[in-house]
């Protein structure tokens, strides 16, 4: 997606691992370690991530076992709009209608 000034912000779930997931769509070399608190009924904890391009990313992990995911929410925005995405995120059913 674009913001209305052409900064890129997404997300994506995969079965994937983070190193992965993390060189495919921010950088092989990106650097975290900081945890984040998003209240969302996704993930509430969530690792930060940065490259020196400008990318940046929240990372957190979804179910266990064999149903396991990371859960990737990147872009060129700023931190506080990645988590406005990350937060926004739900796995509500929407109303039939």
């Amino acid at each position: 997606m674009l913001t209305p000034h052409d900064r890129y912000v997404g997300y994506v779930e995969s079965p994937a691992s983070v190193p992965d997931l993390l060189g495919q769509y921010v950088d092989a070399h990106a650097q975290g370690g900081e945890s984040v608190r998003v209240a969302s009924s996704v993930a509430t904890d969530w690792t930060l991530w940065t490259d020196d391009g400008g990318d940046t990313a929240l990372v957190a992990a979804r179910g266990s076992g064999s149903s396991a995911s990371s859960l990737l929410v990147f872009g060129t925005v700023s931190r506080a709009q990645l988590e406005q995405l990350a937060a926004s995120l739900t796995t509500a059913r929407l109303p039939k209608g």
